[in-house]
């Protein structure tokens, strides 16, 4: 009975935030206004549906609600980690490995890599994200939950990130460096 009760709170909360939640701004990516990198929409389930994203990207199928259980229980309220998030993914076969990088790095990696951004405000807890692989060299494609997915310039992205990143692959990661490049700014530091 507890089970029904979580899984039908947790259905409501998800109905009421896709319903109600701000959209993402429609500015185009190198317009550099402040507001784009603050536009993300708050999600208590960022974490859980970005494992959810991802393991899509790799042809698996999982219930939300089930990754929201094993991500985030009993206190659903309260977000869950990239280790969390990391656990999941290796749980179902999909290799991880977590990464801090410099700010101003650009990423450059064959697969999607789970990103932990900045909050909205200096309050507001932060927010993950999916950076794809995109094949251009000064934007990248970013899903952010909620059916919002953008190409951002590097230099937002780079603003908008807090420097955790969670690498996925299909096989073990050897060298996590290689994904991504520091720029020369960084190296001269």
């Amino acid at each position: 009975m507890k089970g029904i009760i979580l899984f039908l709170q947790v259905l409501l909360v998800l109905l009421i935030q896709i319903a109600w939640s701000p959209r993402v701004s429609a500015k185009t990516p190198d317009s550099g206004a402040s507001d784009e990198k603050r536009s993300v929409t708050p999600d208590l389930y960022c974490g859980p549906r970005s494992v959810k994203f991802v393991l899509e990207k790799y042809g698996r199928t999982e219930d939300l609600i089930d990754l929201i259980r094993e991500t985030q229980w009993p206190d659903t309220q309260a977000g869950s980690t990239l280790h969390d998030l990391e656990l999941s993914l290796r749980k179902r076969g999909i290799y991880t490995s977590f990464v801090t990088i410099p700010e101003g790095s650009k990423l450059k990696w064959h697969s999607p890599i789970i990103l932990h951004m900045r909050g909205n405000t200096p309050d507001e807890p932060g927010h993950f994200a999916v950076w794809l692989p995109n094949g251009t060299s000064d934007q990248n494609l970013v899903w952010f939950g909620l059916g919002q997915e953008r190409i951002v310039t590097d230099r937002i992205l780079s603003e908008m990130m807090s420097g955790g990143m969670l690498l996925t692959s299909r096989e073990e990661i050897l060298e996590p460096n290689c994904a991504f490049e520091v720029s020369s700014r960084v190296r001269s530091l």
